[in-house]
This record gives C-alpha cells, sequence and structure tokens, in this order.
C-alpha cells in the first residue's frame, strides 16, 4: 500500500482509515405512536468523515519531527481553511477534504522520534463562494 498523502505530505505509517457516510437524515416522531410511524426525511444531502489513524516519526530529532510533520498538519486548522485539501491514498484515490481535527500523542517512553495521531478530515468543496 502507497502512504496516505494529505496535499502530496505522506502520513507516516498509517495504521487504519475509518470511514462514516452518514445520510443526516430528519426523524419527525409523530406524537402517542410507535417508532415504526416515525416520518423519516432525506432532504439535508450526505457528508463523509474520514479518520486516519498512524505514526509520525523521524529519525534524527523531536524538534524536526514537530516541524516537519506536526507543525505542518497543525496548519491546516488555521480556523479559515481557504481551500480544499487533497487527501490520497490506494483505497480512496484523490478526494477534496478539510481538516476538522488533529490529535497526537507524544510518548517519551517510547520514543523520542516519534508520535501517534489521529487525523479527523472532512470531505467536500469550500462553502460561501
Amino acid at each position: 500500500m502507497a502512504v496516505p498523502l494529505l496535499n502530496s505530505k505522506p502520513l507516516g505509517n498509517v495504521t487504519t482509515i475509518n470511514m462514516i457516510k452518514n445520510a443526516n437524515i430528519e426523524s419527525m416522531p409523530l406524537p402517542r405512536n410507535n417508532s415504526e410511524n416515525t416520518k423519516l426525511f432525506d432532504f439535508n444531502g450526505a457528508t463523509k468523515t474520514i479518520t486516519v489513524t498512524g505514526t509520525l516519526t523521524n529519525a534524527t530529532d523531536a524538534a524536526t519531527l514537530k516541524t516537519a510533520s506536526v507543525d505542518v498538519i497543525e496548519a491546516y486548522l488555521s480556523g479559515n481553511q481557504t481551500a480544499v485539501t487533497a487527501f490520497v491514498s490506494d483505497l480512496t484515490g484523490s478526494i477534496n477534504v478539510f481538516v476538522q481535527s488533529f490529535q497526537w500523542d507524544w510518548n517519551v517512553a517510547v520514543s523520542e522520534v516519534a508520535v501517534n495521531y489521529t487525523l479527523e478530515l472532512i470531505q467536500g468543496v469550500k462553502g460561501g463562494q
């Protein structure tokens, strides 16, 4: 498997890619009725969330790991993502995403030059244009 990329930046040793496609169904239960009578509406469109977990490593030192990997991903979370980002993997091909969240854990006792991470992406195009 080729290493998944975020805007051509390798995401290190990826262990899982989890995708959830959500139809965003609205439900309207009827008063004093059972669930089989609940009205369902599919007018909100669908969303897809991609969660990537893995390990970022740098063989030299922690400072380089931070600037070359962690800081690069955190920069997408600027509060004003002005353009979609390309996420590329063997399974998904290239899809347009925004970065929703980035969590990383540095277990110094295990390795000073590796961080485990979880990256949450949302597929779509930039709105408001």
